[in-house]
């Protein structure tokens, strides 16, 4: 491991979620339990991953916005143009009103900071967001919400088309509307400029002045009712109406699902089944990969269409989504259904029972335009046999079950490129490097002071007293690289989240290892260091060979 730029600590490392990982490591020995334990943390530690690939979720999102550019803040079909850009009785008109009734959702025009989310004179309240596009700075504004509807704050880093509002009627206001609008520069009182040219200039205004179908996802569909969900799929019976609604729309916008429960007489914690108001969509092969993902894609659905669907939460995998904030992580309720691995769990607001006057529309959204997230090759928690030295599995599995953006085999990857599993390593210097390197994981001393844990156990892999870590010491080397790669992944989220830096976020991982996460941070991506750039696909070739 070459550092050229490792700060042990920084200002910017955030309290993110692999930080509620970190107290396995912060009473060493106890990693010798944890290595005991490594198969059901890799359980714990994978199912909390991130399945929005950098998207927020929180409430529904307008997907498939270009990096860099701006898009209309409503989905199409929720909003009329009901006052556009330009001179209105003796003043400026310096935006464009978007009508729609109370409460319609509205989006984030692009990425940005929120750099206003407050009451303000006129607007009743608003909501500013600045952007940087083709590297000038840009404002977004939209007014006139009532304080429940705004959603995010000051400081907020929010992602195109993440929901941030909803349509009010404060301030200087004939009717409920979002009232829009571009401010090149910054905004300024009465600098405003038409939305349409500018929104059409980057390419995310399709031809009828709505969002470009291509590349918004998010639509509320209207149009004739959803055929009733087929008998040998499941029953709609005893279930209330936004109920039956996601489970015609999961049957109809995800076909491969054949099998969605709903009502049963009982509720084995709550009472959501029983009140009919509980779907649970059941993934086929959902111990594969390819399970995993349609489930991943279902939940994230979900997620995007919130509002449209009235769903109050949803359960996958052994985490809880609240309707509001990040997944997290539930009590183990001692099995396989019992945690939802094999099935998602949504509970919606309910609706009522259904009347002969009930209709439930078409389903919102379009599945086929959502980027999944980057497919890994192969099983990223269990090992190829005979891909690692037997005596280690355990380790690297706990070692990699620290923090959801390190699996174990992200840590076998970078221990195989860096010493081929030789706990007496140590590099010397190339010309490039300074060497001096140690151990298995080849840490700088510098970076060991900071990093280096004691596993708990000798060399030889038997507990022992706690003492000094060793880097010299595989056990506590592993145990300290799978640390340190969480310190990474704390330390680039709000970079990366925020735009600044760019790339998959597990290669920019395997490069600041390598290469410091200051560098990569300074560069916006993988440095373009001649050992780095060759570093990162060498450490996934690596992982794509030891990788079940």
């Amino acid at each position: 491991m070459t550092l050229l730029d490792t700060p042990p600590s920084t200002p910017d490392t955030q309290e993110g979620s692999s930080k509620k990982w970190w107290w396995l490591l912060a009473g060493i020995p106890a990693f010798a339990m944890v290595i005991m334990m490594a198969p059901i943390l890799v359980i714990l530690a994978t199912t909390g991953s991130d399945t929005n690939c950098g998207q927020d979720a929180g409430g529904g999102s307008l997907m498939g916005i270009k990096p860099g550019s701006l898009a209309v803040p409503m989905a199409e079909g929720t909003y009329t143009i009901s006052s556009p850009f330009g001179m209105r009785g003796t003043g400026m008109h310096d935006g464009q009103d978007y009508a729609a009734p109370l409460d319609t959702p509205f989006y984030a025009a692009g990425d940005g900071e929120v750099i206003a989310a407050e009451p303000a004179a006129g607007y009743g309240h608003w909501i500013r967001i600045r952007h940087t596009i083709e590297g000038q700075i840009v404002e977004s504004l939209y007014g006139h919400m009532q304080a429940t509807g705004v959603l995010v704050h000051t400081g907020d880093k929010v992602k195109a088309g993440q929901l941030i509002g909803k349509v009010g009627s404060e301030g200087q206001s004939s009717g409920p509307h979002l009232h829009f609008g571009i401010y090149p520069g910054g905004w300024s009182l009465g600098g405003g400029v038409d939305p349409i040219p500018w929104l059409k200039q980057q390419g995310t205004i399709s031809p009828n002045g709505g969002p470009a179908a291509e590349l918004v996802a998010h639509t509320d569909s209207t149009g004739g009712d959803l055929p009733p969900l087929p008998a040998d799929k499941g029953s709609e019976a005893h279930m209330q109406v936004d109920s039956i609604r996601v489970m015609r729309t999961i049957a109809a916008a995800f076909p491969e699902i054949t099998t969605i429960g709903g009502w049963r007489p009982t509720g084995d914690v709550a009472q959501d089944h029983p009140d009919g108001r509980a779907v649970d969509i059941m993934i086929p092969d959902s111990a594969s990969a390819q399970g995993k993902a349609l489930g991943d894609k279902i939940a994230l659905y979900l997620q995007q269409n919130k509002v449209a669907l009235n769903v109050e939460y949803l359960i996958w995998q052994q985490r809880y989504w609240d309707g509001t904030g990040d997944w997290s992580l539930m009590e183990d309720r001692h099995g396989y259904t019992a945690n939802h691995f094999d099935h998602v769990h949504v509970t919606l607001n309910g609706g009522g029972m259904p009347t002969a006057d009930s209709h439930y529309g078409s389903a919102p959204g379009d599945t086929t335009t959502m980027e999944p997230c980057p497919p890994e090759v192969g099983d990223q928690t269990k090992f190829a046999p005979g891909s690692i030295p037997p005596q280690y599995t355990n380790a690297v599995s706990a070692a990699g079950s620290l923090c959801p953006e390190v699996s174990p085999v992200l840590v076998a990857g970078i221990v195989q490129q860096e010493s081929g599993f030789n706990e007496k390593a140590v590099s010397k210097g190339d010309g490039v490097n300074q060497g001096g390197a140690e151990g298995m994981s080849q840490f700088m001393p510098e970076t060991w002071k900071a990093f280096g844990t004691d596993s708990g156990l000798d060399r030889s892999g038997k507990a022992e007293p706690p003492n000094a870590a060793d880097p010299f010491n595989p056990y506590d080397a592993i145990a300290s690289e799978g640390r340190y790669l969480c310190h990474i992944a704390d330390y680039l989220r709000p970079h990366h989240d925020s735009g600044a830096v760019k790339g998959d976020f597990t290669d920019l991982i395997i490069a600041a290892y390598n290469g410091g996460e200051g560098a990569v941070v300074t560069y916006g991506g993988i440095p373009p260091f001649g050992q780095t750039q060759a570093y990162v696909p060498a450490v996934r070739e690596h992982m794509k060979k030891l990788a079940a």
